[in-house]
């Protein structure tokens, strides 16, 4: 049974993006915040060419938001999309990025 989902895909050699889901019930108990951690500092030791990795969540999974501040990221922009998944209706996303040498400084 899968609880949840995490994805990192590299677009531009030196940016990435990870993307995270977890059902509702193990929401709150640091799980996802522990495996973005995980994935970030992976992907910092593992790709030489990586600058930075870019994450976003919808404003009100107020979760989401949390585990990409705990992970070091900080909001660079936000926008309003409508979604096909909640009947059509607009939604404020916020963008988050970190960069290497942020990450470096949190994990010495």
């Amino acid at each position: 049974m899968a609880v949840g989902a995490l994805e990192f895909a590299q677009g531009p050699s030196d940016v990435a993006r990870v993307d995270f889901v977890l059902a509702r019930p193990l929401w709150g108990k640091g799980l996802m915040t522990e495996a973005v951690a995980e994935v970030i500092g992976w992907a910092f030791h593992a790709l030489p060419e990586l600058s930075s990795i870019l994450s976003g969540g919808l404003v009100a999974i107020i979760g989401s938001i949390r585990v990409m501040q705990k992970c070091g990221l900080t909001l660079q922009t936000n926008e309003y999309l409508a979604f096909a998944k909640f009947g059509g209706t607009i939604h404020e996303v916020l963008h988050y990025r970190i960069e290497r040498e942020a990450w470096a400084r949190l994990h010495p």
